[in-house]
C-alpha cells in the first residue's frame, strides 16, 4: 500500500563498500510494514529505548533516532550472509513509524 507510505528522512547507499548501509526513516500502515516483512525470514523482539545505541555512519544523524519511537520496540532482523548484509528495522508498537537499515556490500 505505497499510498500509506511517507518517507520522512534517508541516507542512500550511494558507494557500496564505502557507504554502510541505506538509512531510512519513514511512516506507514501496519498491513504495509506486515508485507515489508513478509519478503524475508526476520527474527523479532521487543526491546527499551532506553540507552539504546545504533552503531554506524548515519547513527550520528539526528534524524535517525529509533529512541524517539517511544519508551519500546520492535525490532526486526534480517541476516542475508554472514557478511553483516542484511536489514534492521526498528518499529514502533503500533507499527506505524519505523527506521530502518539496509545493509547490502
Amino acid at each position: 500500500k505505497s499510498d500509506c507510505v511517507k518517507i520522512l528522512n534517508s541516507q542512500d547507499q550511494t558507494v557500496p563498500k564505502i557507504d554502510y548501509a541505506i538509512w531510512l526513516h519513514f511512516e506507514t500502515c501496519p498491513e504495509e510494514l506486515n508485507r515489508i516483512l513478509s519478503l524475508h525470514n526476520f527474527s523479532s523482539e521487543t526491546i527499551s529505548t532506553k540507552g539504546l545505541k545504533i552503531d554506524g555512519p548515519s547513527a550520528n544523524e539526528k534524524w535517525f533516532n529509533p529512541a524517539s519511537l517511544g519508551d519500546s520496540v520492535f525490532v526486526f532482523n534480517y541476516k542475508k550472509d554472514d557478511y553483516g548484509n542484511g536489514q534492521t528495522i526498528y518499529s514502533s508498537l503500533d507499527s506505524t513509524k519505523v527506521f530502518c537499515i539496509d545493509v547490502l556490500d
